[in-house]
């Protein structure tokens, strides 16, 4: 018996990990600053969850299983009782515009 419970539970635990995640996570801010005490995240230049509470570190880990990520841009802002910050970086990066002009010169 203890057997069956020992793989049921090993088998139950991996599929729990191969199915968890992706999280959308950020560092903590700089502890000089204010902190804040929730996020903003913003998917595609539209605010996405307006509220998102932050870790005790202050960071964003936040579980987005079940949302489709691909095609999409994700930043956020940092907001307290005084306000919201700017945007983080955009996630994925944006790709840079091409190159213009190239050439060889002397």
């Amino acid at each position: 018996m203890k057997r069956l419970i020992f793989i049921a539970v090993l088998i139950f635990g991996f599929v729990g990990y191969a199915f968890a995640g992706p999280f959308l996570v950020c560092d903590p801010p700089d502890p000089a600053s204010a902190m804040p005490t929730y996020y903003e995240v913003w998917e595609d230049d539209v605010l996405w969850l307006e509220t998102v509470l932050p870790q005790p570190d202050y960071s964003i880990y936040y579980d987005m299983t079940g949302h489709p990520i691909t095609g999409h841009t994700y930043k956020a802002k940092a907001c307290n009782d005084g306000g919201c910050s700017g945007f983080s970086n955009q996630w994925p990066p944006a790709i840079p515009d091409t190159p213009v002009m190239l050439r060889i010169v002397p």
